[in-house]
């Protein structure tokens, strides 16, 4: 369902800004009937949260691939720095406007008690399948359960919207350059770089999450969680872009690339050692502020 917005970006790329606007409407409103009528033979008191809900999600991820296009009168120029503010503005949209629906629905009873009656299920389904012993059991108990549900969505969501917004963007742009028989002007991978000053936002939002070990700050820790994991995957993504660039400079073989490739996402994905990588690979990204790597090379290399 959430992959909708790539044909949206495609029909952008192929037939301008006025399709797109209509586009955008019509998938909003086929989509909502749809939900409306499969939800059909629910009082709207009880249906009404949910679709709340959904409709939500939706608008939220329209206008900001809306946002993201806004001045991409020349969808095959590169894209940085103006694309990522409008990505990072959507995404703080998003966070702003869900304040208020996070509110209702807290005080929602029928939400909750459907909630609750989800993790009551998945409670029983995996104390039957799991638990073997009393330390597993209370672990897996419904309350335990939504505390850390909530804990981790609320901790990360606006990140794994900002993340959505821009595969969605990426790959319908370019599925519909390819389409068109052009080429994505996209920057490489290996020329990646983004402005030294978001070093700030993330030590700002590392000082907050260490300041919330010694002080409960409520509502502001969830936003230095998003902070931080948005700015480092931006600093991981430049951290890769480095990889590819000493790849490139002491011109390994391309098995041996697709091999340290595997054996990075297999790090990548175990428990524990994951952290490491985890951390090392936006750290690298952000130790160019100071080491200019690809700078340094090109600039020795210049005659």
């Amino acid at each position: 369902m959430f992959f909708f917005l790539i044909p949206l970006q495609v029909h952008f790329l192929r037939k301008g800004r006025q399709a797109f606007f209509n586009s955008l409407a019509i998938s909003f409103g086929v989509i909502l009937i749809v939900k409306i009528i499969a939800s059909r033979g629910t009082s709207l008191s009880q249906a009404g949260p949910f679709l709340l809900t959904e409709g939500f999600i939706l608008s939220v991820l329209m206008i900001g691939l809306l946002l993201v296009n806004t001045k991409n009168d020349l969808p095959y120029l590169k894209q940085i720095p103006g694309r990522l503010i409008a990505l990072i503005a959507a995404t703080a949209g998003t966070g702003l406007l869900s304040v208020p629906l996070i509110l209702y629905l807290k005080q929602n009873k029928i939400f909750t008690q459907a909630l609750a009656l989800n993790f009551e299920t998945l409670s029983t389904y995996l104390n039957t399948t799991f638990g073997q012993g009393e330390i597993i059991k209370q672990f897996f108990q419904a309350d335990e359960l939504r505390l850390l549900s909530g804990i981790v969505f609320f901790r990360s969501y606006l990140f794994y919207y900002f993340l959505l917004l821009c595969f969605s963007w990426w790959a319908g742009s370019k599925i519909g350059a390819r389409s068109l028989r052009r080429k994505a002007n996209f920057i490489r991978l290996i020329d990646f770089k983004i402005p030294d000053h978001y070093i700030w936002p993330l030590i700002g939002s590392l000082a907050l999450i260490l300041i919330n070990t010694i002080v409960n700050l409520g509502v502001l820790q969830y936003l230095a969680w998003n902070v931080l994991l948005v700015v480092a995957f931006l600093f991981g993504l430049e951290g890769i872009g480095i990889m590819r660039h000493f790849f490139d400079r002491y011109k390994l073989p391309r098995g041996l690339r697709i091999t340290l490739g595997i054996l990075l996402i297999i790090l990548a994905l175990s428990p524990r050692i994951n952290v490491i990588v985890l951390i090392l690979i936006p750290g690298l990204g952000v130790s160019e502020i100071w080491l200019k790597y690809r700078t340094r090379e090109r600039s020795e290399n210049t005659p």
